[in-house]
């Protein structure tokens, strides 16, 4: 028995056990955290879609609403006379804030009303988490409300370049906000034949947004320029059947590059060339509407005169000189 001697059992001076139960506890608080995160997301986005497309048919912009309406949104009809104190600042886009009437908070789903408001007005106060839901909820309202596409991409303006200054000198800056717009918008579009079987009028106000955002953050905030290439996309799609055999849809195609072509084209030449390529393959395709033919020869001599048309090819098309 003398060959077998008893084992000294564990050492515990060096505290391994401690170091394990230390680990343990840190990821138990990780867990509640990810779970009180998750849990905040879905109060902000529980609802939101419903209660949009179950009032979208009767939606009207708020400067259309009379004082019914406005009593039953809980608004005062004078409400567009106050102003949401948003710092003040103005950018190379104009005066950076808005109404409470354009803003129209009542419309949002009540758990993200609060959070809205905060980022509007100093962000500093809310999370990352509920950032990302904020811009969540003002691109989905964009195109589900018509007429709100304006509001919303000021609104996303201002927060971004809070979001801006707030992190301009932070070693790895966040942009959670300018991502998760990028992103919802992305998503949104990689959907968008689903979008347009849903409704017509929602694609359309989807790129409306789209043109909006890019047009005012274009030179007054950083961050949200790679919206250009979503815009790419979604104007290329307006090119090609069905699309291009519907007037409001060529209509919507021609006006954002009356509005915004020259910019995109400083943006991304390539771009703007292979964009150019498809309206000329739609302008000779057989199928293509004599009427649609007209609105895009429009657009091609436009560009094609450096999106300036001479007096003459003005005269033709608007009865008068291009600006």
């Amino acid at each position: 028995m003398d060959q077998y001697e008893l084992s000294p059992g564990l050492d515990m001076e060096h505290g391994f056990i401690r170091h394990i139960q230390q680990h343990q506890y840190s990821r138990k608080q990780l867990d509640e955290e990810a779970a009180l995160n998750k849990e905040q997301t879905a109060r902000l986005t529980r609802g939101v879609t419903m209660q949009s497309k179950q009032t979208a048919s009767v939606y009207q912009p708020p400067g259309r609403r009379g004082p019914e309406s406005s009593a039953a949104t809980g608004q005062r009809s004078d409400a567009g006379g106050q102003r949401l104190n948003t710092g003040g600042q103005r950018s190379d886009t104009g005066d950076m804030s808005l109404s409470q009437e354009e803003v129209d908070i009542e419309r949002y789903v009540a758990e993200a009303r609060p959070y809205i408001l905060e980022a509007l007005q100093s962000l500093g106060n809310v999370s990352n988490t509920c950032l990302k839901s904020v811009a969540e909820v003002i691109v989905n309202r964009a195109w589900e409300d018509i007429g709100y596409y304006r509001t919303a991409a000021a609104m996303c303006q201002i927060i971004a370049q809070k979001e801006y200054e707030q992190q301009v000198h932070d070693v790895i800056p966040t942009h959670t906000f300018r991502r998760s717009v990028m992103e919802t918008c992305a998503d949104i579009f990689k959907n968008h034949t689903e979008l347009r079987e849903h409704g017509i009028n929602y694609w359309i106000e989807f790129i409306r947004f789209l043109s909006e955002i890019y047009s005012q953050i274009r030179s007054g905030t950083r961050g949200l320029r790679g919206i250009y290439d979503i815009l790419f996309g979604a104007l290329d799609v307006l090119t090609k059947p069905p699309c291009i055999a519907a007037f409001d849809e060529v209509e919507l195609l021609c006006s954002v590059l009356r509005d915004v072509g020259h910019s995109l084209e400083v943006d991304s030449l390539d771009q703007m060339n292979n964009l150019i390529a498809s309206l000329r393959d739609a302008f000779l395709e057989p199928q293509t509407e004599e009427w649609a033919r007209g609105m895009l020869l429009e657009i091609l001599e436009l560009r094609a005169s450096g999106w300036k048309l001479s007096p003459s090819v003005a005269e033709y098309y608007y009865g008068g000189s291009e600006s």
